[in-house]
């Protein structure tokens, strides 16, 4: 026998709280305002639409982009499925659900979201972001869930639960500027290769995974690591260009016996940012006395073992 649907009560529910198929959810939890990149209609629960000057504007709106809502509004837009991009203000002032992402447009990004996600990386499948800048947010689940456009150049995940292997960011080669690594990171850091020939400065953040690798490895680009007091064990194998800028460990990154061999290779390259000092960790011998010398003399602080050599 085939399967039927059964309604058992002819009702009609008037409730205005209750979510409606398509809408989309913004809480906001101070005043701000979010953008999005194609017109909507919404209406606000609990608060009413402002500006800044902070006026009462009412609580519907219709056929916008930007949104600014009073403290403690719940903003309803009417139709999820058109949503592509969204723009925040980076202040951490409004939260979205990522059970509502899922249903989004791909090819999109999100803009200056600064702690405005909450949930879990299983609902951004499929949907080919192009830039993900979510720092702080309240986001777990594993990297490899998110549906990441190969092309991206702005990928901000740092200070969230995300948990990351530094292998898996192999195909991303158009980073740009500086990535602070997720609070669940593993791996080889040694993966920010040459081909990662636009990414300047990486930081830990929070980090409290255990990260590894050849530190001669990466870009010449690369002018800044900046670890932290977690779990870190460096390598220094190869050789960094002379023609590169000379990259600052900082944060006491830890290179074991290897020590002379960074700092020997490192004096013998181009004077960059001199304000972030060398905080290291590791077995210095006088072998490296005349880099740590040289480094001295392009205006780098060093300190090893909490001590100045």
């Amino acid at each position: 026998m085939g399967k039927c649907l059964i309604t058992i009560h002819n009702v009609s529910v008037s409730d205005d709280s209750m979510l409606r198929i398509g809408e989309f959810i913004v809480d906001f939890n101070d005043k701000t305002t979010i953008k999005f990149n194609e017109v909507h209609d919404g209406i606000v629960q609990n608060g009413y639409f402002t500006n800044d000057a902070g006026e009462n504007l009412g609580t519907t709106k219709t056929n916008s982009e930007s949104f600014t809502c009073s403290k403690g509004s719940k903003l309803i837009l009417t139709d999820k499925y058109s949503i592509i991009n969204i723009e925040c203000k980076n202040d951490a002032k409004c939260t979205i659900n990522t059970e509502y992402l899922k249903f989004k447009k791909s090819n999109g990004g999100l803009y200056s979201c600064k702690g405005v996600l909450v949930g879990n990386t299983s609902d951004l499948k499929d949907k080919n972001y192009n830039t993900l800048q979510i720092t702080g947010s309240k986001l777990s689940g594993k990297f490899t869930d998110i549906s990441i456009s190969n092309s991206i150049q702005y990928m901000e995940i740092g200070y969230t639960d995300i948990e990351l292997n530094l292998s898996d960011l192999a195909p991303y080669k158009n980073l740009t500027g500086a990535f602070t690594l997720p609070n669940n990171t593993n791996g080889d850091l040694s993966v920010f290769d040459s081909n990662f020939s636009k990414l300047n400065v990486i930081y830990f953040g929070n980090n409290l995974g255990t990260v590894y690798g050849d530190m001669s490895k990466l870009s010449p680009s690369i002018v800044e690591v900046s670890c932290n007091h977690k779990s870190n064990s460096f390598t220094w194998k190869g050789t960094r260009p002379s023609s590169a800028t000379i990259c600052v460990f900082d944060a006491y990154a830890n290179f074991g016996d290897d020590l002379d061999a960074m700092l020997i290779n490192q004096a013998n390259c181009q004077k960059g940012n001199t304000l972030v000092p060398f905080i290291l960790t590791g077995n210095r011998t006088d072998a490296s006395d005349a880099a740590v010398a040289t480094l001295q003399s392009k205006g780098y602080t060093i300190w090893i073992n909490d001590a100045q050599p």
